[in-house]
């Protein structure tokens, strides 16, 4: 199966590579802040790993409930950037600097990993069984640490919802 993860994290701060050492605070020097919408976009080859039950309410209609793991292999990385502001930092107050953290942080070269998840995702799932038409629903918890070049931190959950639709033959 390919699936597609896709969400936006909105007008979050990121820290140059600059001044990584002092990463999440502000650095003592006088630096700019950069905001930036982060638009996350993963596309996966996935394998379920599920357990079903089925229960039949007529000749022709069951429904199910399925519960497992999803194993994801990265097939793409479509995760981008936009720039929305910049900010001074001796624009701030001294208690604002004191209290200031960065959201995130730009990688090194040897850091851009591209995307580090689990892999394996716990996933819930129901399902309709109309002859052989099938509707299914299923939710996904996966956890990135890092996208493109952009450092997001440890256990950054990406909830992931599907509704798919088959035939069997």
């Amino acid at each position: 199966m390919i699936s597609k993860s896709n969400t936006v994290l909105r007008n979050k701060t990121v820290q140059s590579s600059y001044y990584v050492r002092s990463f999440p605070r502000l650095p003592d020097e006088p630096v700019t802040i950069r905001y930036y919408d982060l638009e996350i976009g993963l596309e996966y080859t996935e394998v379920p790993l599920l357990l079903a039950m089925e229960r039949r309410l007529t000749h022709n209609l069951s429904v199910g409930f399925e519960l497992g793991y999803s194993l994801k292999f990265l097939r793409k990385d479509e995760s981008k950037l936009t720039f929305l502001k910049a900010v001074k930092s001796t624009h701030l107050t001294e208690k604002d600097r004191q209290s200031f953290r960065f959201d995130f942080r730009f990688t090194g070269i040897s850091e851009n990993y591209s995307y580090h998840g689990r892999g394996l995702c716990p996933t819930l799932g129901m399902y309709c069984l109309w002859r052989k038409f099938r509707l299914t629903f299923r939710y996904q918890v996966d956890h990135i640490d890092w996208v493109s070049s952009v450092v997001l931190g440890d256990d950054v959950p990406l909830r992931i919802f599907s509704l798919s639709i088959g035939y069997g033959l």
